[in-house]
């Protein structure tokens, strides 16, 4: 008698074209899912994935159901910076018109989401957003994996670190909000896009913290970033009180979109995050940023 052969699980993609998606869809090829992504731009170069360009996630989740059936949203779209209006649509609103399309689902997919650290505490606009999605999803009665994300640095970043090193190649002085006091959690997209896979296999509702092993000042990021470069600008601490009443006036303003006003506005002395629970349940390893760095800038780091 000739076992049946088992098809290799559908993976449908949420925000597939943005920094984590670019760097997670090649693990999951990797892995042996088929992939279904959509895009609002044709002409991504990975022919593996079937690419549909559609600007709804409704349209997206029918056409992609109709491929074959779907094992597992991967919902990692979502707005950092912007309008209450846009961090509102890019993240909550786009999950609501996902399980609504999921609705009238036969395959009943399991969806791992990518959250933010800061919808532990509604941080922000953007940690609000974060949560309410989260909320949305926990009482939609389909199986999930939530992962609270702090910091992500890697390929394909067009923010955050990949801006430090921008400017610790090109500026003689960088200024540091907070100077030797602020702390961040940075996390490799590697490690995370790892512990992504992994949450599609967990059988039971989790939730999860995903956050670099250690916090590392915000000074000694930008030292250990010099030092790979081989530069040696001068860091400037500046107060961070100001700097975040600034960017709550700047924020009401047409052109707070394009200012990084989520991170600086709820940058704050906390105790690290702990991220036991993913280390044990989705075989989650993070190295540390000097490890991270070292990788991200002889692999060509770049803001673009």
């Amino acid at each position: 008698m000739t076992a049946a052969v088992k098809s290799s699980p559908h993976a449908f993609v949420i925000g597939g074209t943005g920094f984590v998606g670019r760097n997670l869809l090649p693990i999951l090829l990797g892995k042996g899912w088929t992939v279904t992504a959509m895009t609002r731009r044709m002409g991504e170069a990975d022919s593996r994935i079937r690419w549909l360009e559609v600007s709804s996630v409704e349209t997206a989740l029918k056409e992609a159901e109709a491929i074959a059936p779907i094992d597992t949203v991967f919902h990692l779209a979502g707005r950092v910076n912007g309008s209450p209006r846009e961090i509102k649509r890019d993240n909550a609103d786009v999950t609501a018109a996902m399980l609504a399309a999921l609705e009238d689902s036969r395959s009943r997919p399991k969806i791992v989401y990518l959250s933010s650290v800061s919808a532990i505490d509604r941080l922000g606009l953007y940690g609000d957003a974060k949560r309410t999605a989260e909320e949305m999803i926990h009482a939609s009665g389909h199986g999930f994996a939530i992962l609270r994300s702090s910091l992500i640095y890697g390929a394909h970043e067009k923010g955050n670190v990949a801006r430090l090193i921008e400017a610790a190649r090109a500026w003689p002085l960088i200024p540091i909000p907070g100077g030797h006091r602020t702390k961040l959690q940075p996390l490799y997209v590697d490690d995370l896009c790892g512990a992504i896979v992994s949450g599609a296999s967990v059988s039971s509702n989790e939730v999860y913290v995903l956050s670099g092993p250690r916090q590392e000042r915000l000074w000694d990021m930008v030292r250990m970033i010099c030092t790979r470069l081989d530069r040696s600008p001068t860091l400037v601490a500046i107060p961070l009180l100001p700097l975040q009443i600034a960017a709550r006036a700047i924020s009401v303003l047409p052109i707070s979109g394009s200012l990084p006003i989520q991170q600086i506005s709820t940058l704050h002395d906390h105790p690290a995050w702990v991220s036991d629970k993913a280390m044990r349940e989705l075989d989650f390893a993070p190295r540390t940023f000097a490890e991270g760095i070292a990788r991200y800038i002889s692999n060509g780091a770049t803001a673009n």
